[in-house]
């Protein structure tokens, strides 16, 4: 879904790696799936806005009750997208947090 975006992408499998990739280049933009293996999106978001505050971290997960967002929220994550997602959804969150088109 990001292949039209002409983004660099980094896909990782954990939350650690996500931290790992953070360290050694900043991006533009995070994306956590809260259920993650090794350690899930919610540590590692609050790890990576840790290190690096205004960098934009955002959770995709399914678990998208009022209590669920208010927990990200607290967390640091800036948005939650809620899956399934489609593609507008992706749009909309990239111009907001990117501005490209």
């Amino acid at each position: 879904m990001l292949a039209p975006y002409g983004f660099d992408i980094e896909v990782v499998g954990n939350g650690k790696l996500a931290i790992e990739a953070v360290k050694h280049q900043k991006p533009d933009l995070v994306f956590l799936d809260i259920h993650m293996p090794i350690m899930n999106g919610k540590d590692a978001c609050v790890a990576i806005k840790q290190r690096i505050p205004d960098l934009p971290v955002l959770a995709i997960t399914a678990n998208v009750l009022k209590t669920d967002i208010s927990e990200y929220r607290k967390l640091g994550f800036d948005e939650c997208i809620p899956k399934p997602f489609d593609l507008a959804d992706l749009n909309s969150v990239i111009l907001k947090y990117i501005g490209r088109d």
